[in-house]
């Protein structure tokens, strides 16, 4: 598929994606989420580009955790969705990890991710307090700091890698993988404080993510020099 086809099917499934929260109930804009992460996948699946097989196993967990996000309401199956969610994200750290070197690394970045991630679970800390019964249960508020820690970390690693290795490929992974950490964050509070205008930025993040992590399965690796900085 073309980057235009491409770029024109991800509007499209974004659109619906953004008019089922905003007009249909619950079960329909799951299912219609469902739908969207399937066609993706199943393009995921044509592209032969070996760094492309961590995504995949990666959107296969996100898939199975999707199914179980239409039981969410159920306790069980709410631990279960970020439990799979998580084992998701972290294989994504197999694509940035043995690129990983701490002496190549930006030292500001690691500060500013530092910074963040105590901001982030301040804020979560925060956001906990006003959800009900949410302090009851123990596991599930303690996968909700580590879905957290995860992704911030994971932004941390990515970030890092597009700035110690610049490459075309590398920009389309920081693009997923931040747009993926916010679009859960908008999920958590759209859920929560049942706000629309979070739903629809959580759909909107979520299929443009997918977007740039099919880009960065069949790029071609262009090093770019360190001045786009």
């Amino acid at each position: 598929m073309s980057k235009k086809s491409l770029l024109t099917l991800t509007a499209f499934l974004a659109t619906v994606n953004i008019l089922s929260v905003v007009f249909l109930p619950a079960i329909t804009t799951r299912i219609i989420r469902i739908v969207t992460l399937i066609v993706f996948f199943l393009l995921m699946l044509k592209s032969q580009v070996k760094r492309g097989n961590i995504i995949k196993y990666s959107f296969f967990f996100l898939i199975i955790a999707d199914l179980m996000a239409f039981n969410y309401e159920d306790l069980l199956f709410n631990k279960l969705t970020s439990v799979i969610k998580i084992i998701a994200y972290m294989l994504l750290f197999k694509i940035a990890i043995p690129k990983f070197d701490f002496k190549k690394s930006n030292k500001f970045i690691l500060i500013f991710f530092a910074i963040l991630a105590i901001l982030n679970l301040h804020a979560l800390n925060e956001v906990l307090h006003f959800i009900g019964n949410i302090e009851t249960h123990h596991v599930l508020k303690y996968l909700i700091y580590v879905h957290a820690i995860t992704l911030v970390l994971l932004c941390y690693l990515v970030g890092n890698l597009n700035f110690s290795y610049p490459s075309k490929t590398n920009i389309y992974l920081s693009m997923f993988v931040f747009g993926i950490a916010f679009s859960d964050l908008s999920a958590v509070l759209a859920y929560y404080f049942d706000m629309v205008s979070f739903s629809v930025l959580h759909r909107f993040l979520y299929v443009f993510s997918i977007f740039y992590a099919i880009r960065y399965m069949v790029a071609r690796e262009v090093p770019l020099s360190e001045a786009y900085l």
